[in-house]
């Protein structure tokens, strides 16, 4: 798992990261597990570092690279 303060290198490596997030709630959904605070915890650090991205990916340009 990277670094929550790095930030993402693109934007499209954000997205492929939330893609994974989302297909793993989906499953959670499915066949709840016993304890999901791993789970809740990759996201908490994909906001991290969705905000440290925000940051760097601050123009339209950028956005799309």
């Amino acid at each position: 798992m990277n670094d929550p303060l790095e930030g993402f290198s693109s934007f499209i490596e954000l997205q492929r990261r939330h893609d994974e997030l989302l297909e793993r709630q989906a499953e959670f959904e499915r066949q709840p597990g016993p304890d999901a605070s791993g789970f809740w915890s990759e996201v908490q650090a994909f906001v991290g570092q969705a905000r440290a991205t925000g940051a760097v990916l601050d123009t339209s340009r950028d956005r799309r690279a």
